[in-house]
């Protein structure tokens, strides 16, 4: 049987796969002919071909061919049937096996259109029924608990889905106390054959039961089925629980509603709150014949009586949860035990109580008391990894050495730090409190408390912690046996440095030769020139006893002074410049121009100025005199011309390059960038721009970036001769700012 039921299932697939493709073959075609008719069939019954088509007014002839099995093909013409077209296939004709046909349309040029192509499945009168048998089982819908207890009714309920004609229903039953099934003939209520077994006459044990199925059949007459199939050796079965396994069953539904992550660890200055979890809710027996809230005891080991339990109330919420709290006071040192009993309240059943975890007595919930020492210990070298620093490069005496420790976002903890440093070459260390910054602290080092050649240092950083206290944690983690170096630039190599550093930034064209009577311009430039710098030009003439002085003045980064024509004396001259800087340490830093000046100042000639001629010849008339040619328009620069965006934020330790853009920059253009801290105290820095086409570069450096730092800056623009002068932001606008974080952050806008 169920060999055959195989190559039946095979023959139906591959009818319906065979006549899907077909058919959808033939709808794509000229005249669209689709099929109608079903694509399985009962032998010896009349068979309908009934098929639709498209641009009939287009087809001269229609002509159906169709053939049983391996038989000849038959033409027929099929007849109209409103908007279809039918032919009637005798049931004489058809026999067990297949039924192939299709359509051949004449157009009105005489060219034939195959189409619509369809096989169709034959079935013989026991496979027809086989089938329907298995139609009428897959129409079952059967609902029956497969568990109830002793004292609930017992219910069922079956259906059969689509019914053809009339169907009855027998239910064969048979519980614990008996050995053979009784037959129960079902009535139809609500389109549901019901079945109904009272509480008082259950017994415990199973219940075993299938059906016998009958429905009228329009081929087959009668259709007689087991459900399920095989039912007497596979029937539907409840179970018909008794009262202890009740009881049981609802236990374990309890135990199984518990949700509790147990403690591994306990501190012993800290109280430790307990926490469970019931949800009956998704529980089936116990939900259902729950009478009250579950009540929950903790019992644990208190200090001591480690072999006994005592048992603490836990205080529901009301949403699920129960808490207690085992105070201080009751924590044994070393490990400590504790399981949960759990009561409930049920009808019919009573009372049940469980422990959790089930073998609670003998395996109950353990954790380990963790003394105060060794807690201070284990956090200190957890948060030992959670602060960072970079030293900086170098060190000078002449500036304040700023250090700046950041705090890892999960160390807010940390109240306060200090930095130890060595003030002298002893190995002393001073100490000097830091000051919160955000996630940062920072301290500024006056550059004369510097130690000469080297500064050792290292942090530390004071936490505090419920029940904890307060820990200390040295950065990096051995502090002074491993503390943290930068090399000292000293007093006298800083001012070396600085007077070589304004050396370079000065530019200077020698003056070789000047003329009596026509004034003399000496001027320089000076890169990234500071407010307040100052320069004095000295020159000497010969026979003079005193050099003439004249204080050099200008606007940008341009210093210059002019000596009249009538002071100067024909022969030998010398000159030399002295160019002052302001300095925070050193109050000025002061350079000659030569640098050996004035023992070896610049040498130039004054020569003397010849006087006019009469010209032999008449002057040319007033119309023959050349034009005097216009002055120089001046140049003026705006906020149009500029294209420029903003930097906010930059990173420390790293030097800041800024790009600063003018759309059509004119000849003998200049731009200085002037920045400074943003403490309210401190002068604006100026530093000259190097120019590449339209783009001039501007460069903070490194030293100056330092983590929690805010910068003000802005640019100024001068055209040639000085007039125009154009400041970017205007000066009734705030300077552009940025700031300065930790290392891993990246530089924002330009």
């Amino acid at each position: 049987m169920k060999s055959t039921a195989n190559k039946l299932s095979l023959v139906f697939l591959t009818a319906a796969l065979l006549g899907g493709a077909l058919l959808a073959s033939g709808c794509g075609t000229m005249f669209g002919v689709r099929m109608t008719s079903p694509v399985s069939w009962l032998e010896g019954k009349d068979y309908v071909v009934q098929f639709s088509m498209a641009n009939t007014e287009k087809a001269r002839k229609v002509t159906l061919y169709y053939r049983v099995n391996d038989g000849p093909y038959q033409a027929v013409e099929p007849q109209r049937a409103g908007s279809l077209r039918e032919y009637l296939i005798p049931g004489v004709e058809l026999v067990p096996g297949r039924l192939d046909y299709y359509v051949i349309v004449l157009d009105a040029d005489g060219k034939e259109h195959k189409e619509g192509v369809r096989a169709v499945t034959i079935l013989s009168v026991a496979e027809g029924k086989a089938q329907a048998e298995r139609d009428l089982a897959r129409r079952v819908r059967v609902t029956a608990p497969t568990e109830i207890g002793v004292v609930d009714d017992f219910a069922l309920a079956l259906s059969v889905a689509q019914p053809l004609r009339e169907v009855a229903v027998t239910l064969h039953l048979r519980d614990a106390t008996s050995s053979a099934y009784q037959d129960r003939p079902l009535d139809p209520t609500g389109g549901e054959y019901r079945y109904h077994i009272a509480a008082i006459d259950l017994r415990e044990g199973e219940l075993d039961y299938f059906f016998t199925i009958a429905e009228e059949h329009p081929d087959f007459g009668r259709l007689e089925i087991s459900y399920p199939a095989e039912a007497e050796a596979g029937p539907l079965v409840t179970r018909v629980l008794g009262l202890n396994e009740m009881a049981n069953r609802m236990a374990r539904e309890l135990v199984a509603s518990v949700i509790h992550n147990p403690p591994t660890e306990a501190l012993e200055t800290a109280d430790l709150t307990i926490t469970l979890g019931l949800d009956v809710m998704g529980t089936s027996m116990l939900r259902a014949r729950l009478l009250s809230a579950p009540g929950v005891l903790l019992l644990f080991a208190p200090r001591g009586r480690a072999a006994r339990y005592r048992s603490l109330p836990m205080t529901p919420d009301g949403s699920g949860n129960y808490t207690t709290v085992i105070t201080r006071r009751e924590l044994a040192a070393g490990v400590n035990s504790y399981f949960f009993t759990i009561s409930v309240n049920t009808r019919d059943v009573g009372m049940i109580d469980v422990s959790y975890p089930a073998e609670a007595e003998r395996a109950p919930f353990v954790y380990r008391i963790v003394n105060l020492k060794e807690m201070r210990a284990r956090l200190e070298r957890e948060y030992a990894a959670k602060f960072d620093h970079t030293p900086p490069e170098r060190a000078s005496q002449l500036e304040p050495l700023e250090l700046a420790l950041t705090i890892a976002p999960d160390a807010r903890a940390a109240n306060d730090a200090v930095l130890h440093y060595q003030a002298d070459f002893r190995g002393r260390y001073r100490d000097l409190a830091m000051r919160r910054s955000g996630n940062s602290f920072t301290v500024d080092i006056p550059g004369a408390s510097l130690p000469d050649n080297r500064i050792v240092y290292y942090f530390t950083v004071t936490l505090s912690f419920p029940n904890v206290g307060e820990i200390s944690v040295d950065v990096p983690g051995e502090g002074a046996n491993r503390p943290f170096s930068v090399p000292v630039e000293g007093r006298n190599a800083a001012e070396f440095r600085l007077k070589a550093d304004l050396a370079r930034r000065v530019h200077h064209v020698p003056v070789t030769e000047a003329q009596t009577g026509e004034d003399l311009e000496v001027s320089l430039t000076i890169d990234a020139m500071k407010a307040g710098t100052r320069a004095t030009l000295y020159i000497k003439q010969p026979a003079a006893r005193n050099p003439i002085t004249k204080k050099m003045t200008g606007r940008g980064n341009r210093l210059s002074a002019v000596i009249g024509g009538n002071e100067l004396k024909p022969g030998n001259c010398q000159y030399y410049i002295e160019i002052d800087e302001p300095h925070p340490a050193l109050r000025v830093v002061s350079i000659t121009l030569p640098a050996a000046a004035p023992a070896r100042p610049y040498n130039f000639v004054v020569k003397q100025a010849v006087p006019p001629q009469p010209s032999p010849h008449p002057s040319p008339s007033p119309s023959t005199q050349p034009s005097p040619q216009p002055p120089e328009t001046p140049v003026s620069i705006t906020a149009a011309d500029v294209d420029f965006t903003p930097v906010t934020q930059a990173r420390a330790g790293k030097a800041l390059k800024l790009k600063f853009q003018i759309k059509h920059p004119p000849e003998g253009l200049t731009v200085t960038f002037a920045w400074r801290i943003k403490d309210g105290r401190g002068n604006y820095q100026t530093v000259n721009t190097s120019q590449s086409g339209n783009n001039f570069f501007a460069e903070i450096d490194r030293s100056a970036m330092i983590a929690g730092r805010v910068i003000e800056y802005y640019f100024v623009i001068t055209p040639r001769g000085g007039t125009g002068e154009f400041r970017y932001p205007a000066a009734d606008k705030p300077p552009f700012s940025l700031t300065v974080s930790a290392r891993g952050g990246g530089n924002r806008g330009n």
